[in-house]
C-alpha cells in the first residue's frame, strides 16, 4: 500500500458534489481492500483568486499544501485551451534546444572513459588503474565512484548543460508572456490536487 497524489482539471461551473462523489467512488475502488473513501472535508476550494496559468495554480497549491491529505482546488486560466500561435523567436529557441541537446548527446557518447586509446585508465580520485575494456561505457570508477572523464570533457558537458538551461529559461519566459497575453480569452477552470491511500 502507498500514497497516491493526483491533479485533475475540471470546469469552473462543474457540480462539486458530483465531482466529490466521483472521487469517493474512485478511491473506494482503488483502496477496496482497506475500505478506502474520500472525505469531502479533505478538499479546500479556494475561490478568492484566479491564477494566470496552470503553472501559477500548481505553485499556489504547493504553498497551500500542509502535508499528507491536504487537498486544494484553485481557479486558473487554461491558456493551453487557447490556440497557440508560435512566433519565429519561439521556433528559433526550440530549434536551439534540440540542436544543443543532440550535440551534447553526441559529445557525451564520443567521450566516454572507455573511448580513450590507452589500455589502462587511471582514476584521478583513488589512483586505481582500470582496464579500458572492463569499463563498458561507464564513466565512474568502480572502486571509488570518482569521475574518469577529464576536466576538459566535464567542463564542455557543463557548458552544454548551461546553454540548454538558459535556452529553456528563455522559452519559459516567452511562454509565460504569451500566456499572460491570451489569458483574458482563456477559460477559467479548477485545478484540483487530491490524495488517497492506495
Amino acid at each position: 500500500m502507498g500514497h497516491c497524489i493526483n491533479k485533475t482539471v475540471i470546469e469552473k461551473n462543474a457540480d462539486r458534489k458530483a465531482f466529490l462523489r466521483e472521487l469517493d467512488e474512485y478511491v473506494s475502488q482503488a483502496d477496496y481492500e482497506e475500505g478506502g473513501c474520500y472525505p469531502a472535508s479533505q478538499l479546500t476550494w479556494h475561490e478568492d483568486r484566479i491564477y494566470d496559468t496552470r503553472e501559477d495554480a500548481e505553485e499556489a497549491i504547493r504553498r497551500f499544501d500542509k502535508g499528507f491529505y491536504s487537498d486544494h482546488a484553485v481557479l486558473f486560466r487554461d491558456t493551453d485551451a487557447v490556440a497557440k500561435t508560435t512566433t519565429k523567436q519561439h521556433d528559433t529557441i526550440v530549434k536551439r534546444i534540440d540542436t544543443l541537446s543532440k550535440q551534447r548527446e553526441e559529445y557525451v557518447a564520443a567521450n566516454h572513459a572507455d573511448c580513450r586509446k590507452s589500455v589502462y585508465i587511471g582514476c584521478p580520485t583513488c589512483g586505481s588503474k582500470l582496464r579500458r575494456e572492463y569499463l563498458m561505457g561507464r564513466d565512474k570508477c568502480p572502486v571509488c565512484g570518482g569521475e574518469l572523464r577529464s576536466e576538459t570533457v566535464m567542463g564542455r558537458i557543463a557548458s552544454y548543460d548551461a546553454r540548454i538551461k538558459d535556452a529553456k529559461k528563455q522559452l519559459k519566459a516567452l511562454d509565460r508572456k504569451h500566456a499572460k497575453r491570451v489569458s483574458e480569452h482563456a477559460p477559467v477552470k479548477w485545478l484540483v490536487k487530491w490524495e488517497y491511500h492506495c
